[in-house]
């Protein structure tokens, strides 16, 4: 029985090696190698790129600073994640508009949460969360999210089954 197996497993191999070829061509790589002394012209540039950088990285820095400041006091005053999504976008004018043509178009779905349930901040979820529990923004934005889940079962009638 298991001999039979063995000669069947041969005669298929033997077929399939007819059909596509005895062997494969393989790839074979060559690696050439060339080393280039570098003039002085080259580390004098570099060390002037090397210094842009660096100023690039200190600018960016307190760029980051500065905007970690301003979003610890706009969450201190209470302005809410609207003041918070307005200073995040370079253009809130452009994303008002958007976001007012997307809540007019008819939703074919159910809508969903779409803020982390520890911070309740947009973008990420509650596993991957390392910002501090805020449940007084979390509840708000479950408020927020059960009056949109209100206005779509009223527009589209809730023939959604109940498991969902």
């Amino acid at each position: 029985m298991i001999r039979s197996e063995e000669d069947r497993q041969q005669a298929k191999s033997s077929r399939m090696k007819k059909h596509i070829g005895i062997t494969k061509q393989k790839a074979h790589v060559q690696f050439h190698g060339a080393y280039v002394s570098e003039t002085e012209e080259k580390n004098v540039s570099s060390i002037g790129d090397i210094e842009d950088l660096r100023k690039q990285v200190a600018s960016l820095q307190s760029q980051l600073t500065t905007f970690m400041s301003q979003k610890k006091t706009k969450g201190a005053t209470g302005k809410g994640s609207a003041g918070k999504h307005q200073s995040k976008t370079s253009k809130p004018d452009n994303t008002d508009t958007g976001m007012l043509r997307q809540t007019k178009k008819k939703q074919t779905y159910k809508p969903k949460p779409w803020y982390c349930f520890n911070c309740g901040e947009d973008g990420h979820i509650a596993p991957s969360c390392t910002d501090p529990a805020n449940p007084r923004l979390v509840a708000e934005k479950k408020r927020q999210l059960e009056e949109k889940q209100h206005q779509w079962e009223a527009q589209n009638g809730s023939n959604t089954p109940l498991n969902d």
